[in-house]
């Protein structure tokens, strides 16, 4: 996770203190509270796990959300100025709060189910042990994270000869410096040999040799993108490789969805991403080992770029 900067006192959100450089990579809590008992008691139980920050109405924590967004929020019910009903309202109908998590923390039992079925995550009754506070907060976090996981596609995203494209991350096996080959007898231009790695041997595909795209990197400035298996893998030569990058569904358009000018070629890709780089073509893992959709895949490409034949 990265460093996120802190709220500002100004903004009614208090960053707790003891908590030094090498905390910014822990997530960060908002503790909402008007009683100064147990804003202590959360802060005693939470600090050493935490980045915390503090507000004591729901007017100032909504002020703090909009400053940065946590990475989840302890919300007591009953507070002056605005309550925490108004509070999980307000961050379900925003769309950059709506999917943050809410643990309520109340003495008004009787109102759990309601608050959960406005969205809330959980619901803690006061009074509370750090035991039990530490462990729900683990829960809700956790919970969170695994929703999110399941809502994003994780891709490779890599140039070839000035073409940028992807591969699911889930086919993606390692990527490593481009290593010297040994030749591979008969084997077509595109293929310029194999390297062994750990005890396997992996053909190296010149894809942007294949897709008649010259190279704007060295050989020695290349990487190589291990696809597959062990016992069946496939090393892709790439110019430059960037970090994978989890999207969200509806930023990866399947086949029925691509956009003009890629309808074209919907058939020979498994999607079109947008990523942080713009709308990239994801190649099907399985047509890199199939000469026809590699030259099918250069035709497209091709027509994409207006190149003649």
């Amino acid at each position: 996770m990265a460093a996120k900067p802190r709220t500002q006192a100004s903004t009614g959100a208090r960053p707790e203190p003891g908590q030094g450089a090498d905390a910014q990579d822990l997530p960060l809590l908002l503790l909402v509270d008007d009683s100064e008992a147990i804003l202590a008691l959360e802060r005693a139980a939470l600090g050493s796990i935490y980045r915390l920050e503090s507000a004591v109405n729901g007017r100032l924590a909504l002020e703090a959300m909009q400053k940065h967004v946590p990475d989840g929020v302890l919300l007591d019910l009953s507070m002056p100025e605005m309550d925490g009903d108004a509070v999980l309202l307000s961050m379900r109908q925003d769309p950059r709060l709506k999917d943050v998590p809410v643990l309520v923390i109340s003495t008004e039992s009787q109102r759990a189910r309601d608050t959960l079925r406005m969205g809330a995550d959980d619901f803690l009754p006061k009074p509370v042990t750090a035991d039990d506070l530490r462990r729900r907060v683990a829960g809700v976090l956790s919970a969170a994270a695994q929703r999110k996981a399941d809502t994003l596609q994780a891709f490779l995203f890599f140039r070839v000869g000035g073409l940028e494209l992807g591969l699911p991350l889930d086919a993606v096996h390692t990527v490593t410096a481009r290593p010297a080959l040994q030749p591979l007898p008969s084997a077509p231009p595109h293929v310029p040999g194999y390297f062994e790695l750990y005890g396997e041997a992996v053909a190296v595909l010149d894809l942007a040799e294949r897709l008649g795209r010259p190279h704007p990197r060295t050989v020695a400035e290349r990487k190589v993108v291990v696809v597959g298996d062990q016992g069946l893998m496939v090393g892709i030569e790439a110019d430059e490789v960037w970090d994978p990058e989890g999207l969200e569904v509806q930023s990866v358009l399947g086949e029925g969805r691509f956009t003009a000018p890629y309808q074209g070629i919907q058939g020979r890709l498994l999607c079109l991403a947008r990523s942080s780089r713009g709308l990239i073509a994801v190649l099907k893992p399985g047509s890199l080992l199939d000469e026809q959709e590699l030259a099918a895949l250069r035709k497209g490409f091709d027509a994409l770029s207006g190149k003649k034949p």
